[in-house]
């Protein structure tokens, strides 16, 4: 099988279109992934480090003030577990 000239530009544009594609997905991924994988919540910081809402909005702050929940109730981040040093005792 011979590709005319035509066929050979539009099979050209679908894999420069295909590797734009991939180029975007692999990015996005590691968006997430590197925000998957970052993010832990600070001692005596409300905020939560991906989304910049209050974990403790709709909720009695007083009783959850020490609350580190493994995932964001705002935007549902996946939280890291903080380092033992890193706990408050």
């Amino acid at each position: 099988m011979t590709y005319t000239d035509y066929q050979h530009q539009c099979l050209h544009e679908e894999i420069q279109e295909t590797r734009k594609e991939l180029e975007a997905l692999k990015k996005d991924t590691q968006l997430i992934k590197d925000r998957l994988l970052s993010e832990k919540w600070t001692n005596g910081d409300r905020v939560c480090p991906c989304c910049g809402e209050d974990k403790f909005k709709d909720l009695d702050a007083d009783i959850w003030s020490d609350w580190q929940p493994k995932f964001c109730p705002n935007c549902g981040a996946k939280m890291i577990e903080p380092q033992e040093s890193e706990r408050t005792l």
